[in-house]
């Protein structure tokens, strides 16, 4: 269910080999990342706004990345862990959709990889423009 699930931006989503499909799959992490981004921006302007003494923005702005460090540790350690597995089944199977399935899950990977750089880039940017540009 984990792969399957239909949620936009889930970031293990998975649905099968069509080009469609893997672009789709990979939107989702790329995605996730603008939304990251855009609480990232959504704390700076509130630091900006209250102050950087209060506390709990303080607290926060200061905790946020370390949190989304974390989260995107744990979604790399569920990738290597489901393509490690694969690497075993494509290897050890007489089966070749499992060597298909492993291609494709790394295409995906790699896809996942790029949206998710070129989202950030984009963030990053608009957390410069709306803190430095915009004030």
């Amino acid at each position: 269910a984990l792969f399957t699930h239909s949620w936009t931006l889930n970031p293990f989503a998975f649905y099968g080999g069509r080009v469609f499909a893997m672009v789709q799959a990979a939107f989702g992490a790329g995605m996730l990342a603008i939304v990251w981004w855009t609480a990232e921006i959504a704390l700076a302007l509130l630091q900006a706004r209250w102050g950087k003494l209060d506390g709990l923005v303080l607290a926060l702005t200061a905790s946020f990345p370390a949190v989304g460090a974390l989260a995107l540790a744990s979604i790399a350690q569920v990738h290597a862990s489901v393509s490690s597995r694969l690497r075993v089944l494509a290897l050890t199977s007489q089966d070749p959709e499992w060597r298909r399935t492993e291609r494709r899950f790394r295409l995906v990977a790699l896809l996942r990889l790029g949206f998710l750089a070129l989202f950030s880039l984009a963030g990053g940017y608009g957390l410069y423009a709306f803190t430095h540009i915009g004030a």
